[in-house]
């Protein structure tokens, strides 16, 4: 009998612990700095600490996972002979997937035989999240690699990926846009939307107002939509440091499609990916057609 794969993710995953912990999934931390001390994403340091040392001015860096981490990692499967599929982090947010590979082509030079893949998941934060889920529930099933590796596929061309920032700032930063439209936007209270559907963030609209911002986002999933049936499915929704306007977009959500708690999963967009969008954040998924039943 051929053994479960196991999924293996970092921590830009940004999937709640409790499903984590459900399926099993070996989280890689991302390492962060604050140019004076270390931290790894969620080991040493948590999503609240960072968006609150933020909003004093603070300025966080992350830096790829390092090749002894990867490579420390893979060794600890091949030695054991346990199969395992490595989800890294979207090539279009950082080169840990090239650091992966190197990794493995290392440990592989040992052990020739194990049965070790990484791929490049092209999703980022909960969408990232939301495949490791998928794709160890499937492995849990007894699919294989290249069944696996269909199901990423899918969900690389379903999963529609939209975002909010509160302060452009810190994507001026990162060089995503100037700071003259940064300094320009935050003085007219326009809210920024970006989309993540290719693994990297790029500006596509922008409303005035947290009310059109809300209103934007159901437009969103009734623009992208395809053949989803949303009482069959699940929305995913983030937020940075703000409860009260997640809470409130999946309420306006709810009424809309006429929906239940179940049919979304919440969480909290983690230090990695925090440290680049910053607090008052939110990021929203879902899939624009259904899960096909022959994965799962």
């Amino acid at each position: 009998m051929e053994k479960t794969i196991k999924i293996i993710s970092d921590s830009s995953c940004d999937l709640p612990k409790e499903l984590i912990k459900q399926q099993g999934i070996d989280i890689i931390p991302v390492p962060i700095t604050d140019g004076v001390n270390n931290y790894q994403d969620s080991v040493n340091i948590t999503a609240d600490e960072v968006y609150q040392n933020m909003k004093k001015g603070v300025i966080y860096k992350t830096s790829q996972v390092p090749l002894k981490d990867y490579i420390e990692k893979y060794t600890y499967y091949a030695q054991n002979d346990i199969p395992a599929l490595s989800l890294v982090m979207s090539s279009g947010l950082s080169s840990s997937h090239s650091t992966s590979a190197m990794a493995l082509e290392t440990v592989k030079e040992t052990y020739k035989d194990a049965k070790i893949l990484t791929v490049d998941s092209k999703l980022c934060s909960l969408a990232h999240g939301y495949a490791s889920y998928l794709m160890s529930i499937s492995a849990q099933k007894g699919h294989g690699f290249d069944d696996l590796l269909e199901l990423l596929k899918f969900l690389q061309e379903n999963i529609v990926s939209t975002a909010t920032v509160d302060d452009l700032k810190y994507l001026a930063r990162g060089g995503r846009l100037s700071n003259v439209t940064a300094l320009i936007a935050n003085t007219l209270n326009i809210k920024p939307f970006l989309h993540a559907d290719d693994g990297s963030l790029h500006l596509f609209d922008k409303v005035r107002g947290v009310k059109k911002m809300y209103k934007r986002y159901i437009e969103v999933i009734k623009e992208r939509n395809e053949s989803t049936d949303f009482s069959k499915s699940t929305i995913l929704i983030e937020k940075s440091d703000d409860d009260e306007m997640m809470l409130s977009l999946r309420d306006m959500i709810k009424e809309e499609f006429n929906l239940s708690d179940d049919n979304f999963i919440l969480g909290q967009i983690g230090p990695t990916i925090g440290a680049h969008i910053g607090p008052g954040s939110m990021c929203m998924f879902f899939l624009k057609n259904p899960l096909p039943d022959k994965y799962f």
